[in-house]
């Protein structure tokens, strides 16, 4: 696994169980470490600001949020945090993985992360855009993203029935994932927050 120093945390992450909300594919991750099969892998939280991390894992594609809520921007397929802007629109992308994932490293730079989910069968069903223009970050699904009763989740599909397939950055493939197993991670950064009033 990659682990990094990033101040400002948005990530995707891969069928596993999970104790805060992060922007993931569908598992919840905890706060101190990842066990994936017999290994145990550690979280990079606590290196990370109090800026609310998103995170996506795989099995549904959920997005968490901590320390923010995350609010409709326009209907169920746009959203954005309700509270925070960002320092910069550059996302920093941090990328966890293991066997079954061809990534062109652990770690990248750019202004558009694009995260496809397939279905069981292998067929594109999913795709979700983070970028951040004129510094406000966004999220955009293709299709309807679902709000847990705190507005801390937002949700396609059902736990176990997909998996993240690939990650672009600036419209180029950096990781692909052959299954659920292959990904542990993705965490977007940026630093320093900045409340809005």
């Amino acid at each position: 696994m990659r682990n990094g120093m990033w101040r400002r945390p948005i990530w995707t992450e891969s069928g596993k169980t999970d104790a805060l909300l992060w922007v993931v594919a569908g598992v919840l991750l905890t706060a101190a470490a990842i066990t994936v099969g017999s290994c145990q892998r550690s979280s990079p939280i606590g290196m990370l600001s109090e800026e609310p991390p998103i995170r996506v894992k795989n099995g549904s594609q959920d997005l968490i949020i901590t320390g923010d809520k995350w609010k409709k921007n326009g209907d169920d397929k746009n959203w954005k945090p309700a509270k925070y802007d960002r320092s910069k629109e550059e996302l920093d992308v941090l990328v966890s993985y293991d066997t079954g994932a061809k990534c062109n490293g652990g770690s990248i730079q750019g202004r558009e992360v694009v995260i496809e989910f397939k279905d069981k069968d292998g067929n594109v069903v999913n795709t979700v855009t983070v970028n951040a223009p004129n510094k406000k970050l966004k999220v955009k699904s293709d299709n309807d993203l679902k709000p847990n009763g705190n507005y801390t989740v937002i949700s396609y599909g059902q736990p176990n029935e997909g998996w993240i397939s690939r990650l672009l950055v600036d419209r180029v493939e950096f990781c692909s994932f052959d299954s659920a197993k292959a990904l542990n991670e993705i965490v977007i950064l940026d630093y320093p927050p900045t409340p809005v009033d």
